[in-house]
């Protein structure tokens, strides 16, 4: 369940957590969701949202944003959290809001992109994207 994945993304084994935002980054990618209808799409992100999943998501990325090497599991992981971010906002504008209001999204996102890193990190270039 949305719940069960929502308690795992934070867990202290990064390799079962990493696995869980690849999941929920397979489930929310908007070509997925474009198979369904209108109240099918409400009722997957709505879940996602009411579980926790999606809070879970964005408390995780300061964890996988402390990696210094851009090649690991782990900068693929903040890659794959971002891009949760960006898609359910390509398909659901006004959740927005919501990232604004009810998670720490926007300050970690100011820290990632003015943060000094390597040359070519591209969840630094990522992160000033959204």
């Amino acid at each position: 369940t949305m719940q069960s994945i929502a308690e795992l993304v934070p867990h202290e084994n990064i390799d079962l957590s990493l696995a869980c935002v690849d999941l929920l980054s397979g489930v929310l990618d908007p070509e997925c969701l474009s198979g369904l209808d209108d109240e099918q799409v409400e009722l997957v992100i709505t879940c996602a949202r009411e579980s926790g999943c999606l809070s879970a998501v964005v408390a995780n990325m300061k964890r996988l944003g402390e990696v210094e090497n851009k090649e690991s599991d782990d900068a693929q992981g903040l890659f794959n959290s971002m891009e949760i971010v960006e898609n359910l906002l390509e398909v659901q504008p006004e959740l927005t809001d919501w990232f604004g209001s009810k998670t720490k999204l926007l300050g970690f996102l100011l820290q990632k992109a003015t943060a000094k890193t390597k040359e070519g990190d591209s969840n630094k270039l990522y992160a000033s994207e959204l």
